[in-house]
């Protein structure tokens, strides 16, 4: 289940035009010392950010095994404790200050060739 959710996530983030659409933005496996105490693995699309200088992410899937469940003692009809997957696809506030912070061009007009389909401009 971790691994298809985490396939979900590079197939939104990564389709053939990811150089149209997040041209700088990349999917990362967090290292272990940066993991929540419950977390076994956690992996991020993350988008760069050019007035904070780094990569901001907006989205994020983990992986806890079983540390959630033995003290919530939930098990399932096995009698085994379940293991628990936790992700969000969009953090939508930083993803759209991400794009138009991206899409703004020198004279302060910003630029979204992927919507302007969706956007009637008068």
């Amino acid at each position: 289940m971790y691994q298809e959710m985490v396939d979900l996530l590079q197939r939104l983030y990564t389709p053939k035009t990811t150089s149209e659409i997040f041209p700088y933005g990349r999917m990362r496996s967090v290292p272990a010392p940066q993991l929540a105490m419950w977390e076994s693995c956690r992996n991020e699309f993350q988008l760069w950010s050019p007035s904070l200088r780094k990569f901001i992410t907006v989205a994020a899937v983990s992986k806890s095994n079983d540390f959630i469940s033995k003290r919530l003692m939930i098990k399932h009809s096995g009698g085994h404790h379940v293991h628990m997957v936790h992700g969000y696809v969009a953090d939508v506030t930083k993803l759209i200050a991400c794009l138009l912070e991206q899409s703004q061009t020198k004279n302060g007009e910003v630029n979204l060739p992927l919507f302007q389909s969706f956007v009637e401009i008068n």
